[in-house]
């Protein structure tokens, strides 16, 4: 009977942890790996050549934890050769790839998930692939984003850039602004939604004071709905 080693151990763990959803597992298992940064680092990029998806989404994310250039360099490589497998797999871990950008610090991290938009609007993107960038977008925030924000918001489908314009609206709009933007009741509520997603992923300080308006906003929203239902009942 052969016997792991500790890092092969972790792996296997790792592996588990993230597949179920254990996030704060998953974390602290990362943790203990940075006792051997060397060691862990090459673990973590030999695992994203697995053949099984959930063995290369558990390396993204451990990436994405570890953090740093060279954790932002080796994603964009990944990143690259998820995309062009073309299958469900491969988009699974885009996913990943793509959150654990969105949680590195560094500015390469945001400068290749700008590319990455740029590359997805340039087809039929879905919503949720959209929805995905413009989360990691808003932890990676800065001004510069929004040159290439609105250029895709040009060529996107409404349908598909409820939380990119949600992004453009955070990036543009002062803490005040967006507040009283928040309970005007001629803004449509698909783009107050597309806000409350990006809050909802990362929420600064400074538009904490905004919460009030949205919930307002919510509450009516949601009893024209639930009128409208009970109208629908009585037809």
């Amino acid at each position: 009977m052969t016997h792991k080693s500790g890092l092969e151990q972790v792996q296997d763990e790792l592996v588990d942890a993230y597949a179920w959803g254990e996030v704060v597992r998953a974390r602290a298992l990362v943790s203990q790996l940075r006792a051997q940064p060397r060691k862990a680092r090459a673990l973590l990029e030999a695992m994203l050549a697995n053949p099984d998806a959930r063995v290369r989404q558990a390396a993204a994310f451990g990436l994405g934890v570890l953090g740093g250039a060279a954790s932002a360099r080796r994603l964009e490589q990944q990143l690259a050769l998820e995309e062009a497998r073309g299958d469900y797999d491969g988009e699974s871990v885009v996913e990943v790839i793509t959150e654990a950008l969105g949680h590195i610090e560094e500015a390469g991290a945001r400068a290749t998930l700008v590319r990455r938009l740029e590359r997805l609007v340039a087809s039929e993107p879905d919503p949720g692939d959209v929805s995905t960038l413009a989360r990691a977008l808003w932890r990676r925030r800065h001004l510069d984003l929004l040159p290439a924000v609105r250029r895709s918001l040009e060529r996107l489908d409404p349908r598909a850039s409820r939380a990119l314009r949600g992004l453009s609206l955070l990036l543009e709009k002062s803490p005040e602004a967006l507040r009283t933007w928040a309970g005007d009741p001629s803004v449509p509520a698909e783009h107050k939604t597309g806000v409350v997603t990006l809050l909802e992923e990362d929420l600064p300080e400074a538009l904490t004071p905004t919460l009030p308006s949205f919930i307002s906003a919510a509450h009516a929203l949601a009893e024209v709905a639930a009128s409208q239902q009970g109208a629908a009942s009585y037809s």
